[in-house]
């Protein structure tokens, strides 16, 4: 566990930045519109943040999220829009609790409710991202997690927590990285890749039983 950046909203508040869930299509918002260009990720490092929740007696987080990051890599490297090769692309995960990110929900999206992730992009929008190499290292932004939401939906959905956890985190990053589902098409094109991400580390399609 490394400390998180300074541009992390959990080092300083950050007002003016735009937070996306993955509750659905419709309910995906940003509070400031991302750019739309799509960073190519060769290389991510992630900081683990535990905020609240019983995550330490869940699978051990660090393995699964160097496990994910490999597998992002592996895709985005070279089938985005622009090139970053040689540069480490860094984001924050909080894994915390309903309350806590029930509150953050409704600080940035306006609902009081818990959901199951958080996206918070860096600011600065991706188009600058992808040309600002700057000591080689660019700030993405922050992943928040609910531990509860999880591990009730992966129950509800009768998977292991493991293939969850991982499905939200590769969704998280392609959030920070500038995909969204907002239309059909993007939706269809985001879907497509975290399929593809997924299973690379041997988890089946997340979406293959949706009607």
């Amino acid at each position: 566990m490394s400390n998180q950046s300074d541009n992390s909203i959990f080092a300083k508040p950050a007002p003016g930045k735009g937070a996306v869930s993955c509750e659905s299509k419709s309910e995906c918002e940003f509070e400031e519109r991302a750019c739309t260009d799509r960073l190519a990720l060769s290389k991510l490092s992630i900081d683990v943040v535990k905020e609240q929740g019983h995550w330490n007696g869940l699978e051990p987080i660090g393995s699964l999220i160097d496990e994910t990051a490999r597998a992002i890599t592996k895709h985005l490297g070279r089938s985005t829009l622009k090139d970053s090769d040689g540069v480490i692309h860094q984001a924050t995960l909080a894994l915390t609790s309903d309350t806590h990110i029930a509150e953050l929900n409704k600080d940035f999206r306006g609902k009081p409710t818990p959901t199951n992730v958080l996206s918070f992009q860096n600011s600065m929008n991706t188009s600058m991202m992808a040309n600002h190499k700057l000591g080689k290292r660019v700030y993405l932004g922050d992943i928040v997690m609910a531990e509860q939401t999880i591990l009730k939906e992966a129950s509800n959905l009768n998977i292991p927590f493991k293939s969850h956890f991982q499905h939200l985190l590769v969704h998280g990053v392609l959030h920070l990285a500038g995909y969204d589902h907002e239309t059909e098409d993007n939706a269809q094109q985001m879907e497509a890749l975290e399929i593809r991400i997924l299973n690379t580390i041997g988890i089946p399609d997340p979406y293959s039983d949706r009607v």
